[in-house]
């Protein structure tokens, strides 16, 4: 049995267990958007030691979808699965380590899980980890071999004799001239701006502080992140950032623009299937201008709305 809980929380199977009828009630409720009552269920299951259960219970606190969002008991559950080998919890664990969410950002301890999940063949690791280059086969061209065309020759074109042809004159009516139309400058279209089509730091550091945006994934390379964003036929206001983390740069892909939290997780609910998967992150546009190097001096001041 598989199951899917819409809005990119969790992917996943169902393990063999004894409680098969806890598990069953689990996945009725995430289907059916009942986050409280699953987060209940979950609770036992994970404390037994289910992964699958341990990683969804991860994803709840870490969203704030059925209980209280806590970034710190989400990174815990994300390590109990962690360490039985769930390869997207170590994903996840790896996202924690690296923006320091729920506990202290440490590159190093980022790498580890990231390593260690990209080892299943996980793509979205091998993304992270720059070894995305290995799941492509490499294809030996045999040559070919072309025989050469003897051309046919060309024979030269017989001249065509004119016959003249006799023109009558034509009596030509005179031209009035056009009358000049006077079109309202109000009914004219204005022509609409260039867009680039990759928003950038430049723009984060013009977004209203309190507002919101989502944070689909982060990678050592700028390039990988917009290849990302077309794989997925992402479309709409998308942003490549850089932030600097213990001194090395990160590329976040971020997503959108959103005046409150709950404008910002519709938003997230709606994204494709395979987006939602990997995670993505409602976040205050004041974290990331935090983050971005020189952002500060261009960094509009904060609205007094919520």
């Amino acid at each position: 049995m598989s199951f899917l809980l819409w809005g990119g929380m969790a992917w996943g199977a169902a393990e063999s267990l004894t409680a098969s009828a806890s598990w069953e009630e689990v996945t009725a409720a995430l289907q059916e958007h009942r986050y409280r009552r699953a987060a209940a269920l979950l609770e036992p299951l994970a404390r037994q030691g289910h992964a699958e259960a341990q990683f969804t219970l991860g994803v709840l606190y870490s969203r704030g979808t059925g209980v209280e969002m806590d970034e710190r008991r989400a990174a815990d559950w994300f390590e109990e699965a962690a360490n039985q080998g769930h390869g997207e919890a170590q994903f996840r664990l790896g996202q924690f380590y690296q923006q320091g969410w729920g506990v202290p950002d440490s590159p190093s301890r980022a790498n580890h899980w990231f390593q260690r999940c990209a080892a299943q063949g996980n793509v979205h690791c091998r993304l992270v980890t720059g070894d995305v280059e290995t799941t492509v086969g490499t294809v030996k061209a045999e040559p070919v071999k072309l025989e050469p065309v003897k051309p046919d020759p060309v024979k030269p074109l017989e001249p065509t004799k004119l016959e003249p042809v006799n023109l009558e004159p034509v009596n030509l009516e005179p031209i009035k001239p056009l009358e000049s139309a006077k079109v309202p400058i109000s009914s004219v279209s204005p022509v609409p701006p260039l867009i680039p089509e990759w928003l950038d730091d430049r723009w984060l550091a013009e977004q209203d502080p309190s507002h919101y945006t989502l944070q689909l994934m982060s990678s050592l390379k700028a390039e990988d992140a917009r290849n990302y964003a077309r794989q997925q036929g992402l479309t709409g206001t998308l942003a490549v950032v850089t932030t600097r983390r213990q001194g090395r740069g990160l590329y976040c892909l971020i997503y959108g623009s959103y005046p409150t939290a709950t404008a910002a997780r519709k938003a997230r609910d709606e994204l494709p299937p395979e987006v939602a998967k990997t995670g993505s992150w409602v976040r205050r546009f004041r974290e990331l201008q935090g983050m971005v190097e020189g952002a500060e001096a261009h960094i509009k001041p904060a609205s007094n709305k919520n």
